[in-house]
């Protein structure tokens, strides 16, 4: 009986370390999901900057509606946003994935176009 009472807060440090290393690990998983959610936004909202040059009326309500749907607002994003400035070399990892998603998605737009406009001279 005297090995269990000795063994015991070992035992209980031991669980409350797994414990807190859980947690770190679920927040950790938690704020990249959240990181790349937020940078895949950015990314669309990048490329709605881009079609919608010159029409801001137009951007705006593309901008708007892109973040109803996602159930943000403008304010939103840029309060995420204002978290970096805290910690700006989280900000790296951020902006890399930012343009990862831009530059797919503008692949993905040049190959819809380039497929219109095969479409349209018939071949």
């Amino acid at each position: 009986m005297l090995w269990i009472k000795r063994l015991l807060p070992f035992v209980v440090i031991g669980l409350a370390v797994l414990g807190w290393m859980k947690w770190q690990n679920w927040s950790e998983q938690r704020d990249l999901a959240e990181d790349s959610r937020m940078a895949l936004i950015t990314a669309q909202v990048e490329m709605g900057t881009a079609k919608y040059v010159g029409e801001p009326d137009a951007f705006l309500a593309f901008r708007d509606s892109l973040l109803r749907a996602e159930g943000l607002t403008a304010e939103a994003m840029f309060d995420y946003l204002d978290r970096y400035k805290k910690h700006p070399e989280r900000y790296l990892s951020y902006a890399k994935q930012v343009t990862v998603f831009v530059d797919s998605l503008a692949a993905i737009e040049k190959k819809r176009i380039q497929a219109a406009e095969r479409e349209a001279m018939g071949l």
